[in-house]
């Protein structure tokens, strides 16, 4: 009965947005290793936020307009988990579920040891120091598998403060942060990614990107474009005449789809090569959710050249010091 209540959750459960993020619905390993890698196809150990149900947006199959969802497809093949979460005062839970669909843990709002939670995902084979004594130590059964909270929304006033909530959840590798700390700092100017470049010559320019990240079929008047195996964040660069920058920025994310733009306070900004830039930060509405982009504009004869990079925070957080130092390698020869 556990495992058929907590598998019956999680079925319920899928985001369908930018990516083909479909409900899990069979069992054992085989069938979670394809739901994980190719339907949810998201980074593992990131928390994805699902926005309230409507009647215009299914974020879930068979939704529950009552609940308010976070899910992250977990990894601990390397190193222990550490998840953290606000919990409000409605009633709130955070389960486990192995490759198997085995929901191998559940804790709720009473059974808390503390607010915000501390829980801590363990293989077999790994210890971690409690220096707390209110941290959760969970084995997990197996190295990957799926965390789902859920969250009870009892009226609709409540929905801004519970979202609110909901995305101060926070997950990191214990390990990987201990190699971050000594990590040796990079040389002024050298990328914290590995890049791969475009060039651009009839407008003379280049930008650099992420090598992972795979090239797409330019619309529009994008002259280029390349997204994360996720489909987000995602980069693209634009030449359009337009009086301003605001002006080509709103141009461009129109032509995507987007609606309901709120571009932010314009910075100036140099780039490597000494040219001037203008820098924005762009929130919108993309397919029903909640796009943010930072974008980055040179004018340059008569024309605007706009790199901009998008993410949905449903997927990806946004990161402006990430996408920031992807915009600002643009330079021009």
């Amino acid at each position: 009965m556990k495992k058929w209540i907590g598998w019956t959750v999680l079925a319920v459960f899928v985001v369908a947005i930018t990516v083909n993020l479909v409900v899990v619905i069979s069992i054992p390993d085989n069938i979670m290793e394809i739901t994980m890698t190719e339907r949810f196809n998201f980074p593992s150990n990131q928390w994805v936020f699902a926005p309230p149900t409507t009647h215009e947006r299914r974020t879930i199959v068979r939704p529950s307009p009552d609940l308010l969802y976070s899910l992250c497809c977990y990894d601990i093949s390397q190193y222990p988990l550490r998840l953290t979460a606000t919990i409000p005062d409605n009633y709130w839970s955070i389960s486990g579920f192995a490759m198997n669909t085995d929901n191998f843990f559940a804790i709720n709002d009473r059974q808390a040891k503390s607010n915000p939670i501390e829980v801590v995902l363990v293989r077999k084979d790994m210890t971690y120091q409690d220096t707390t004594g209110k941290t959760h130590i969970i084995v997990a059964p197996t190295d990957r598998g799926i965390i789902l909270i859920r969250t009870v929304i009892t009226s609709k006033a409540d929905l801004p403060g519970l979202t609110e909530i909901q995305k101060k959840a926070t997950i990191e590798l214990v390990g990987a942060l201990a190699e971050a700390e000594v990590a040796k700092p990079r040389a002024p100017g050298e990328l914290s990614f590995e890049a791969a470049e475009y060039v651009d010559a009839e407008y003379g320019f280049s930008i650099k990107y992420p090598a992972v990240w795979m090239k797409g079929q330019p619309s529009g008047a994008q002259v280029f474009t390349a997204a994360a195996t996720t489909r987000v964040p995602v980069i693209t660069v634009g030449v359009r005449e337009a009086a301003t920058f605001v002006d080509a920025l709103m141009i461009g994310l129109e032509e995507s789809g987007g609606s309901d733009i709120k571009i932010g306070t314009e910075k100036q900004t140099k780039l490597a090569d000494g040219t001037e830039a203008t820098i924005a930060k762009a929130d919108w509405t993309v397919r029903g959710y909640p796009g943010e982009t930072f974008a980055l504009g040179v004018q340059k004869g008569g024309k605007w050249i706009v790199a901009t990079v998008t993410t949905v925070a449903l997927l990806v957080p946004y990161n402006e010091a990430k996408f920031s130092e992807i915009a600002h390698t643009l330079q021009f020869k």
